[in-house]
């Protein structure tokens, strides 16, 4: 099992009530330093700029606080599997 998954929670709902309970923090952070709304992280456009913006964040997410994959997922509108991704082409680049 990679990196990634091992030093995920392995509580989904611990994770989901983090994600709850921090969205607007969150929302504001990425909102003011990247200039984008919740609307256009979640939303289907994969731009570089998006494209990069997501995937700084899974990996700060999954990696340093450790939240569940899946419920990062469903946070963003994603597929688990691409927040997998998104935390892997991260560590490489």
């Amino acid at each position: 099992m990679s990196n990634i998954l091992n030093n995920t929670q392995t509580n989904k709902h611990w994770s989901s009530k983090i994600l709850g309970e921090y969205h607007d923090a969150i929302v504001k952070i990425v909102e003011s330093y990247y200039g984008i709304d919740y609307s256009m992280l979640k939303s289907k456009y994969r731009t570089a700029d998006l494209v990069l913006i997501r995937r700084v964040l899974a990996a700060l997410l999954v990696n340093k606080y450790k939240l569940h994959v899946t419920s990062l997922a469903l946070w963003l509108k994603k597929d688990r599997t691409t927040i997998i991704f998104y935390c892997r082409s991260h560590e490489d680049g």
